[in-house]
């Protein structure tokens, strides 16, 4: 899933920051097909985007400096492009339209569109979801100019259905908003200054994971103390409310309406077989849907690798920053098309490793402690060949120990 940040911290050095610290750890997190920041002035507003991944930017730093020019708030997104819209920099967030800015996490579609589970790879051809959401908004915005933001909402939610979280700036009002719906996730954390044991709220930063913002905190205050000798710390962590309109003050947010989320029922390529996928529903399992498909796909990954679900576990915390009991299913599909190719082992070093520990059998962690330098999982160090070489012996050891 993509990751949305808004940084209001009313100091373009705390902005900066904050954002450049988060924009690495959420794509760290899996989101590396695309950066974008909006920020404005009082006399301006500008986007910079790259279909580049934020990590891997070397010169992130100098970009943030030149684009984060006052105190105001700054919008940023790292994307993980959804099945079959092309990664390049037309389909980077944020979108500018003339009067709307706005940035997308989730999936939309037609409020009446039979949307199908396809094996397919084709990634092209299919404009943005996110920027057909943005010129709905123009559309309607422009017959009716006075149209509160709420209603405008609704009204273009209402042709459609999916998942969404929404970042928006009003170029008209001057404001900006955040909007959620159920399935997809905003967190916000206020920064807070002591002053002779007094605290006082400096701004905030919202963003879509929570581990993630955490991180960015644990990072970024002691940086921010250091570079302005103030005493600065945060809040806990708390999640937006669901199917919500939020306005973003100055220091503060403010509930203003709602906006429900609409299920969409998923057809397979080959199956007439449907489900209606809700947040706090238990999915009704059709084996010839992707979500299966890509469990099917972790099961063989992991019994190559003699790994179990433990394993499976602390490698989706590696990779996706998140457990896996909490994955959705595009953190899924990331694992199954992004991860899984790039840390799988050849096929000859998984079959000499089969013939020490059999099918089925397991490498266990304790493994790593008895090899200098091996990583976790083992596959990461597959390209070594010493490394190769001392966990074979290692387990040829412990496979004799155990027959004798």
């Amino acid at each position: 899933m993509c990751q949305l940040i808004h940084c209001n911290l009313n100091n373009s050095l705390l902005n900066g920051i904050f954002l450049s610290n988060l924009l690495q750890i959420d794509a760290g997190a899996g989101n590396k097909d695309g950066t974008g920041i909006f920020t404005t002035t009082k006399d301006e507003t500008s986007i910079w985007k790259t279909s580049d991944s934020a990590d891997n930017i070397p010169d992130l730093g100098k970009i943030l400096k030149e684009n984060i020019k006052s105190r105001f708030p700054v919008l940023a997104h790292v994307r993980s492009a959804s099945k079959g819209i092309v990664v390049n920099i037309d389909n980077a967030h944020p979108f500018q339209g003339k009067r709307f800015t706005l940035a997308h996490n989730g999936r939309l579609y037609g409020k009446d569109e039979k949307v199908t589970y396809s094996s397919s790879n084709d990634n092209s051809g299919i404009s943005s979801d996110s920027l057909q959401f943005l010129m709905s908004m123009e559309e309607k915005a422009k017959k009716k100019p006075d149209i509160q933001i709420v209603e405008l909402l609704q009204s273009c939610m209402n042709e459609r259905k999916g998942k969404f979280a929404l970042l928006i700036y009003d170029k008209l009002t001057d404001k900006h908003y955040a909007v959620r719906g159920s399935s997809a996730d905003l967190h916000i954390s206020y920064i807070l200054e002591i002053v002779e044991e007094v605290s006082y709220t400096i701004g905030y930063i919202i963003n879509t994971k929570k581990d993630s913002l955490a991180e960015a905190l644990c990072i970024g205050i002691p940086i921010a103390q250091f570079l302005t000798g103030r005493d600065i710390g945060s809040t806990k962590i708390e999640e937006l409310e669901k199917n919500s309109i939020y306005i973003l003050n100055k220091t503060s947010v403010e509930k203003i309406g709602e906006l429900i989320e609409s299920a969409v029922t998923y057809y397979s390529e080959s199956s007439v077989q449907t489900r209606t996928w809700k947040a706090s529903d238990s999915p009704v399992i059709d084996f010839n849907i992707d979500e299966w498909r890509y469990c099917e796909r972790i099961r063989d990954f992991l019994a190559q690798h003699f790994l179990n679900l433990a394993d499976f576990d602390a490698i989706c915390k590696i990779f996706l920053d998140t457990p896996m009991a909490t994955l959705t299913i595009d953190e899924l599909q990331i694992f199954v098309e992004k991860v899984i190719p790039k840390i799988s082992a050849p096929k000859k070093i998984r079959a000499k490793l089969s013939a020490i520990v059999g099918k089925g059998g397991r490498i266990y962690p304790s493994s790593y402690d008895k090899i200098k330098g091996l990583e976790y999982p083992w596959m990461l160090s597959h390209a070594d060949q010493a490394k190769m070489d001392a966990l074979r012996k290692h387990l040829i050891s412990i496979s004799k120990a155990s027959k004798a």
